[in-house]
């Protein structure tokens, strides 16, 4: 009976160290606790590594020396990996270079500045899900200095609007909503992803992307255009410029705007249904200021008053037409008189003598 007993006991107690075993939270913490480095005595990782070891950081300035003994001066690259556990949020990735460095989150690309340089910083965000992330840092000198430094933190939301290259948010649906899958900058929009996708986290066919800037323009007459396979909406200084948001193949789109100089913030939404994916932003000035000739101004009809306009900028055309050319501009505040109506167009006279035409739903018309 005691046999018996036991035996029991000793199944039941076997059976809670397995359950115990089997609901245990998995162990949280880095793949890998360091950095898997390279090095090589040529500027482009080839051949057999000539220095190989593990280490804790990438924190490195070595003046006008080199990692070791064994690697040159000048002319030497290297490559350090790891895995990285990471929990679920926003992070931003800074690398700090004389000369070259590139950097990949899971085998996308979100830091690549692979040129010769002074020392400089350049960060990426990228949206991590919890796990394991591979992690490739790229680097080369080529002489002089030599400085490569790589580090991560997790950021509450997004950073500002940068003022000289675009913030771009990926994501996997076509309506730009939820939380982006991957968040990187761009010295430019002119991708061409053909039956592929901006990254691995970004499936090729449904997903959708927005990207924003502050650009620093001068007072002038611009042009943008925008070359897209499929839908893209264009925003210039609060307007909406270009309105395309359908299935297009291949199609471009231009508008003319007057700027009147200084900080223009600017957003281009896209989206990709499914085929080839292309999207690509060009600004061309097509004159420095806007010219102001003013005209005979014709006396106003009793009963029309003096209008208030209702935006930042307001483009002044020839004739009460879209297409029509941009003859100047108006800006926010300003107190301009109606002389003649068209349709949703109003002829009106600024306060500097120009006439010409403008869209009434940005007038606030006086008493």
């Amino acid at each position: 009976m005691k046999k018996r007993q036991f035996a029991i006991f000793f199944l039941l107690s076997l059976s809670a160290l397995l359950l115990t075993f089997l609901l245990a939270p998995p162990h949280i913490g880095a793949a890998d606790s360091r950095w898997r480095a390279r090095y090589w005595n040529n500027r482009k990782l080839s051949g057999d590594p000539d220095r190989k070891r593990d280490e804790d950081a990438i924190n490195y300035d070595w003046g006008d020396g080199s990692p070791s003994s064994e690697i040159n001066n000048d002319d030497f690259s290297a490559r350090w990996t790891r895995n990285v556990y990471f929990n679920t949020g926003t992070y931003r990735f800074t690398a700090t270079m004389d000369d070259g460095m590139r950097v990949w989150v899971d085998d996308t690309l979100i830091i690549d500045s692979w040129t010769d340089s002074q020392v400089h910083s350049t960060s990426s965000d990228m949206v991590l899900t919890a796990g394991d992330h591979a992690i490739k840092v790229e680097y080369y000198e080529v002489g002089g200095k030599a400085v490569a430094k790589f580090s991560w933190a997790s950021i509450a939301g997004l950073p500002p609007v940068p003022t000289d290259r675009w913030r771009g948010a990926y994501f996997n649906n076509m309506t730009l909503t939820g939380q982006p899958a991957l968040v990187r900058e761009s010295n430019e929009i002119n991708f061409d992803w053909k039956l592929g996708s901006p990254a691995s986290s970004i499936q090729s066919d449904q997903f959708s992307a927005r990207w924003r800037r502050d650009a620093a323009l001068n007072t002038g007459l611009y042009r943008f255009t925008v070359l897209t396979d499929d839908g893209v909406r264009l925003w210039v200084n609060g307007h909406l410029l270009i309105d395309k948001w359908r299935d297009n193949q291949s199609a471009t789109y231009s508008a003319d705007m007057a700027l009147p100089g200084g900080s223009v913030p600017m957003q281009l939404d896209y989206y990709e249904n499914e085929g080839a994916a292309l999207v690509k932003l060009t600004i061309t000035e097509l004159q420095v200021g806007i010219p102001v000739t003013p005209q005979p101004s014709p006396t106003p009809a009793p009963g029309n008053k003096a209008t208030v306009v209702n935006a930042q900028t307001l483009n002044v055309r020839s004739e009460p037409e879209m297409g029509d050319n941009i003859i100047g501009v108006a800006f926010g505040g300003q107190v301009v008189i109606v002389l003649d109506r068209h349709g949703g167009w109003v002829k009106v006279r600024l306060p500097n003598g120009l006439v010409g035409w403008v869209g009434s739903s940005y007038l606030a018309f006086a008493g």
